[in-house]
């Protein structure tokens, strides 16, 4: 496995020349090496005026044994410039077996990758994400600041005092309209938190806080008792069915404030296309927004987790698409069954303590 350098951007679509250059630097500037960046376009960019690339550095041995410096320039003009650390792993050192990518200890089992916040979110509804998220076994969560309101920010910020949040500035230029790029860069900040979370998480889901991944296996209550420290040896991740819990077919309020455990009826149908998906991310290259677009050996495929076992709640109205059928409609008590008490506990401490 040769080291890379990859550096995640959005260009125009107008732009016709899109070399790049990676520069690498001794840090006493006595030597340097330039090479060619690979560039590789985003797969869901949805044929926008701006569009998201990966541009892949190769580094060249001699400044994987050493420190060195980074910098990238796109069509001559010098664009990011990246510290390299002095230590790195070495292809020689992964050969001879003196470190396995597979049994590197990371810090987090699972980590979520949320979609970029914008628009009336309600603080309610997100601190029962995140209780619930917890209690299903994740242990980061990461958030892109859009245009959050202060109270969201207030929310998020008292979870990432106690270490559980990363919130990250997503900011695009003025001139960058939602109408241009696709759903305010969610692809691009999907493949961001992926290298991000690539080294201190052994899984991660991406998805948005009207979604959940949820065990369905009688007497499972968390993802780690569902899926192995490391998993198999040719699979990348998994993609999960998804069902619609839809506000309008449940009468009624919603008991402790707590939404998931009052939307109790799902069609009997299941979405095999508003997949999301799990992944280990050190096996892919890319995400997509509903399915895994690259891996990074041909052996580790994506596969359809067993819905039986788990599969994607969707908390809003079932869309009739792709073969969707919203008619018959059955009851599902998991929320509530498995993580009432709990939740209804955790949620209710936290709205004491911010005041909401």
């Amino acid at each position: 496995m040769h080291p890379f350098v990859r550096v995640i951007m959005i260009l125009s679509a107008s732009k016709e020349n899109r070399r790049a250059l990676c520069h690498f630097h001794s840090s006493d500037f006595a030597s340097s090496f330039t090479v060619d960046a690979a560039q590789y376009e985003l797969c869901e960019n949805h044929k926008k005026r701006y569009l998201g690339f990966i541009y892949s550095c190769p580094v060249p041995l001699v400044v994987a044994r050493r420190a060195y410096n980074m910098s990238l320039s796109l069509n001559h003009s010098a664009a990011v410039k990246v510290p390299l650390p002095v230590q790195h792993v070495t292809p020689e050192q992964v050969r001879n077996g003196q470190v396995s990518i597979e049994k590197h200890r990371f810090k987090y089992n699972f980590s979520v990758c949320v979609s970029p916040l914008f628009g009336s979110v309600l603080a309610k509804r997100l601190i029962e994400f995140l209780e619930l998220t917890r209690l299903l076994g994740v242990h980061q969560v990461f958030f892109y600041d859009f245009q959050m309101s202060s109270v969201i920010k207030r929310v998020l910020r008292f979870y990432q005092d106690r270490g559980w949040v990363t919130l990250l500035p997503w900011r695009l230029p003025k001139t960058m309209d939602t109408a241009k790029i696709w759903y305010h860069g969610q692809l691009v900040t999907n493949n961001d938190c992926l290298y991000r979370s690539m080294a201190v998480s052994a899984y991660t889901a991406f998805h948005d806080i009207d979604e959940l991944i949820v065990p369905h296996a009688q007497g499972i209550k968390s993802l780690g008792e569902l899926f192995p420290p490391v998993l198999p040896n040719d699979t990348c991740g998994y993609a999960f069915k998804s069902a619609f819990y839809d506000p309008g077919v449940t009468e009624g309020h919603f008991p402790e404030d707590l939404q998931s455990v009052a939307l109790t009826a799902r069609p009997a149908m299941l979405s095999r296309i508003r997949t999301k998906v799990m992944v280990a991310p050190r096996r892919v290259f890319e995400v997509g927004i509903h399915h895994i677009s690259k891996q990074y050996e041909e052996h580790w495929l994506p596969k359809q987790y067993d819905p039986n076992l788990a599969y994607l709640h969707h908390y809003r109205d079932c869309i009739r698409d792709f073969g969707m059928r919203c008619e018959n409609w059955v009851k599902d008590t998991t929320i509530k069954d498995k993580y009432l008490p709990e939740l209804r506990d955790n949620f209710q401490e936290v709205l004491r303590t911010l005041g909401l």
